[in-house]
């Protein structure tokens, strides 16, 4: 049995990927830590629940409990040696998103999690290694980036596209017995249909600190006790001009899935981005908009931030600075020879609230939710 290995399978990325890869007839193993109240199993098949709804009951992939961080990513002998006999390849998608140090943070997961996945393939022979890099890893570009390896002379807005850059330099000169095939996408945001996301990163986080300072004034005084778009930005350092290469996590998928699928299409780099990204300003406007609607202050006096308000707001993006600056453009001449027929879905303003819908109603069940 030819088998892929899965890492990063509970993500949200993962989470779409074991579907479109158990729909195309793949069969998939996945590397699953135990939770804090879940074993590896039980995580997994909360996932595969997931998808019932709309894709029916699917095959559940079998699961090796283990650990990136760890040699030979924890596993035991009996899993090392089924992995060793059945797998075929491996696509590394686990990652860390931590923009600032923690610990050992994001270094451990990205860089010394992506050195054990490449020791584990040389030293069992598994000969094919599909890296879910980022876009990103490019640095401060204020040109084009490449679908090409970075050069060494361009710097890395955070910690979390450092480690991810060495990472993908320590894949691209592993010893393995066929050239890897490297993904890099952009900002993955929720499902382009459903709004559906199971993290809330980047994009969603104006949003969700605004829901934390707006909820409680908005149900015991019912003002609007939020800055207009431009304020937001301003608190940012932005001046609003600056691009996101937003997409969804669905299409990320679809691409990710037509590559391994087409033997012709391994071995290369693939920027999984769009050619529309989103002004910060339009983020910016469609949040405040948004969540104007959802309180029902749209007919309302805006009542600015206090200090100490802004000061918590401020303190919290500035982990996210460097982030929000300018992208570059992102060549997608390899992405568009493999998916010609696929292009990424435009994220206009009725898509992101439909995304902010979905984040604004799992925000509501955890409020209903009873304490312990």
């Amino acid at each position: 049995m030819s088998c892929i290995l899965l890492t990063g399978a509970t993500g949200l990325l993962g989470r779409y990927m074991i579907r479109d890869l158990v729909l195309q007839g793949h069969s998939l193993a996945v590397l699953v830590r135990p939770g804090r109240t879940a074993s590896a199993t039980e995580r997994i098949e909360e996932v595969m629940k997931h998808w019932e709804p709309t894709a029916g009951r699917l095959p559940t992939p079998k699961v090796l409990e283990g650990n990136i961080t760890q040699p030979n990513l924890g596993l035991c002998e009996d899993d090392l040696k089924w992995a060793s006999r059945n797998c075929s390849a491996i696509i590394h998608s686990a990652a860390s998103l931590k923009f600032q140090p923690a610990g050992d943070e994001p270094w451990n997961s990205n860089l010394n999690g992506t050195r054990n996945v490449v020791e584990l393939c040389e030293g069992i022979g598994i000969p094919q290694l599909f890296y879910i890099s980022t876009a990103y890893v490019c640095g401060k570009v204020n040109s084009v980036a490449y679908e090409t390896p970075v050069p060494g002379n361009t710097e890395p807005r955070n910690v979390y596209e450092a480690s991810k850059r060495q990472a993908e330099q320590l894949v691209l000169s592993a010893d393995l017995q066929m050239p890897p095939t490297i993904l890099r996408p952009s900002i993955i945001v929720g499902d382009s249909k459903t709004g559906y996301t199971s993290t809330f990163h980047g994009p969603y986080l104006p949003l969700r600190l605004s829901m934390s300072l707006l909820t409680p004034a908005a149900e015991s005084t019912g003002i609007r006790i939020a800055p207009d778009a431009n304020r937001i930005l301003k608190m940012m350092g932005l001046e609003g001009g600056e691009r996101k290469n937003l997409v969804p996590v669905d299409w990320v998928s679809r691409g990710i899935t037509r590559v391994i699928n087409a033997t012709e299409l391994h071995g290369q780099i693939y920027h999984l981005t769009t050619e529309h990204p989103m002004s910060v300003l339009s983020l910016g406007m469609t949040t405040v908009e948004f969540l104007d609607e959802m309180y029902g202050f749209a007919d309302t006096d805006v009542v600015e931030f206090d200090a100490q308000m802004e000061q918590f707001f401020t303190a919290q993006m500035a982990v996210y600075r460097e982030y929000w600056s300018d992208d570059p453009d992102f060549d997608a001449t390899n992405r568009t020879l493999a998916m010609p027929d696929d292009p990424p879905p435009v994220i206009d303003d009725a898509m992101l609230r439909n995304m902010f819908q979905y984040v604004w109603d799992y925000d509501q069940q955890q409020r209903a939710v009873p304490a312990g």
